[in-house]
């Protein structure tokens, strides 16, 4: 099994699809699924430690370009 898991929460689902898309394109990981609660959605992805790291860095960039 892979060390890591990744987060990465944002409000809206348009964020939350940028996020998991620039996520799975910037490193080897395997998205897990998602989960929305009280208009906050989250989306999980696990991969190694450097892997999980650049794809929270760029899912990050990625829903902050929608908000």
């Amino acid at each position: 099994m892979d060390p890591s898991i990744g987060m990465i929460e944002v409000e809206g689902v348009a964020p939350l699809i940028a996020a998991g898309d620039a996520a799975a394109k910037a490193a080897s990981v395997d998205l897990l699924g998602w989960e929305s609660i009280g208009g906050y959605t989250t989306v999980f992805f696990t991969g190694s430690l450097s892997d999980v790291a650049a794809a929270l860095q760029a899912g990050k960039a990625a829903a902050e370009a929608l908000t």
